[in-house]
């Protein structure tokens, strides 16, 4: 008699399947992201078999999506999240229909905060994430509703990141050799390695670790 009133007990308690998808769909639309990520789920659980289930699954995935790119600008977990999640329901029929405004607006956002921080972190870790970030956009959003101004940016601080990456690499290679050349008494090839580093990066003229390498030249 418990079993059976467990069950009937869990038969009522179900919510009506439409209007748990309408309740979950105006969570979505109102931007809370998490109890809308319950519903989704819930009604999948319940109503997995129902025609809704197939536009369900997407939003599920498009909220999941959207609360990662609204956590404090975690950008490299947006990018996690969005892999996962698009790699899951780009398959399904109504995923052009259902998604392509959202990953209009969120994809951009990614690769946009990404290139950002790149740029500040000087990491190219970071840089390629923002080079998978670019081509989730190339490959979900339409060339016609693509934002060319702003990937343009993106991509030019990615070439900035980039170009301020290598010259922290040659930088510290030229030190290095700066001070071996010393030790081995070839003070002529310590400067060479010097001219060569501003040949390519003048400005560095100003780096006070170099010029604390050249004045171990100087007095060695």
């Amino acid at each position: 008699l418990g079993i059976v009133l467990t069950v009937l007990i869990s038969v009522l308690v179900k919510r009506n399947p439409e209007e748990l998808l309408n309740q979950a769909n105006e969570l979505y639309l109102a931007g809370s992201y998490t109890q809308a990520i319950d519903l989704y789920g819930e009604y999948l659980k319940n109503y997995s078999e129902k025609s809704g289930s197939s536009t369900a699954r997407i939003k599920l995935g498009l909220a999941k999506m959207r609360q990662a790119t609204s956590q404090s600008g975690n950008w490299p977990k947006a990018l996690e999240v969005a892999s996962q999640e698009l790699e899951q329901i780009s398959g399904i029929d109504e995923f052009v229909t259902e998604a392509r405004a959202d990953l209009t607006a969120m994809l951009p956002d990614i690769a946009d905060g990404l290139s950002q921080l790149a740029l500040k972190e000087l990491d190219s870790a970071v840089v390629e994430m923002s080079v998978d970030a670019l081509a989730l956009v190339e490959k979900y959003v339409p060339s016609s509703a693509r934002p060319v101004t702003r990937l343009t940016d993106i991509r030019g601080r990615l070439d900035v990141a980039r170009r301020e990456i290598a010259r922290g690499q040659k930088l510290q290679e030229a030190i290095a050799a700066m001070k071996q050349a010393v030790g081995e008494g070839q003070t002529e090839r310590a400067y060479q390695a010097r001219r060569t580093l501003l040949k390519e990066y003048p400005t560095l003229i100003r780096n006070a670790q170099l010029r604390t390498a050249v004045l171990a030249v100087s007095q060695a």
